[in-house]
């Protein structure tokens, strides 16, 4: 269900973008900044990555019909919730553009919070609601966190997305796995 909603918050994202800049292309990739050696990647140069940081502890729990969640009820006789970071990074090689386009990203992001199939009926089955909340970054924290990802920092914003299915959707909506290469990862 990760990838599905974060498809469609870089669909959303790059549809905004191109109706509030002008421009034919999409300007937000999902994608890491940097190559599993530590190297800018083709794709994201220019652009605005969405990569997913990490997935919360507890995510992944059922809950039960009724139960109130923040701004979300569950639907369905058992929902499945979900939740990770994800992080919004510029990969422009000029330093302005790049803080231009992050804070289109990010006053997008203060309007578009909460998505459901009524509110937008672009939102990929099974989600029943897709919650969307900025995560701060303490000053002390930045540092580990781009070394993480192998790179150096740049201007970027951190959010939480929590996702909500219905309980029987788990089996069922699990994406085939293809393009892996066993040479590399040996």
């Amino acid at each position: 269900m990760i990838n599905l909603a974060m498809i469609h918050l870089r669909d959303d994202l790059n549809t905004h973008l191109s109706n509030q800049l002008g421009v034919s292309e999409d300007l937000v990739v999902l994608g890491p900044l940097t190559d599993a050696q530590g190297q800018p990647t083709a794709q994201t140069r220019n652009r605005l990555a969405m990569f997913v940081t990490n997935i919360q502890t507890g995510s992944g729990t059922a809950v039960p019909s009724g139960v109130r969640m923040t701004d979300r009820t569950a639907t369905s006789p058992q929902s499945w919730a979900i939740t990770a970071n994800f992080m919004i990074a510029s990969g422009y090689d000029t330093y302005e553009e790049g803080l231009k386009l992050l804070s289109s990203a990010v006053k997008f992001f203060a309007f578009e919070k909460n998505y459901t199939p009524q509110s937008a009926p672009s939102v990929p089955i099974p989600i029943q609601n897709l919650r969307i909340e900025p995560v701060d970054i303490d000053t002390a924290d930045i540092g580990p966190v781009w070394a993480v990802f192998g790179g150096r920092y740049v201007p970027s914003a951190m959010y939480k997305l929590t996702a909500l299915g219905p309980y029987d959707s788990i089996q069922t909506t699990d994406p085939t796995i293809t393009g892996i290469d066993r040479e590399s990862s040996s």
